[in-house]
């Protein structure tokens, strides 16, 4: 948060991702301060097949981190598919999507709000 602090971006262009795999060991945990405070709405992005795919490839880039956080690639791959698809249902929409916390309150770039 300090380097946020220092470096004062435009709240509009900041938002903080559910990280997997921690989110998945704790669905229901929610952002504490200082997070809390900064950014007030959960946004989402649709994920396509393609964004789906391009996202558990990066992933996979993390090789050393596969077998202690996933218990591999093929149960990274299938853990992350599923967490899109019940993020999506948690708020309604059919399919896959990524969530974010984020300060602004009016929707743009393809992200939907939650308020």
């Amino acid at each position: 948060m300090l380097a946020i602090d220092v470096a004062r971006p435009d709240a509009s262009r900041v938002a903080w991702y559910r990280d997997a795999p921690y989110v998945l060991r704790d669905p229901v945990a929610r952002p504490t301060e200082p997070l809390a405070s900064r950014a007030s709405v959960t946004a989402a992005i649709a994920l396509d097949d393609r964004a789906i795919s391009a996202k558990l490839d990066a992933c996979a880039a993390y090789a050393s981190q596969l077998g202690f956080q996933f218990g591999g690639d093929v149960a990274m791959r299938e853990a992350l598919r599923k967490f899109a698809i019940a993020e999506g249902r948690r708020y309604g929409v059919d399919g896959s999507i990524e969530t974010f916390r984020r300060r602004v309150e009016s929707s743009s770039g393809g992200l939907f709000d939650f308020g």
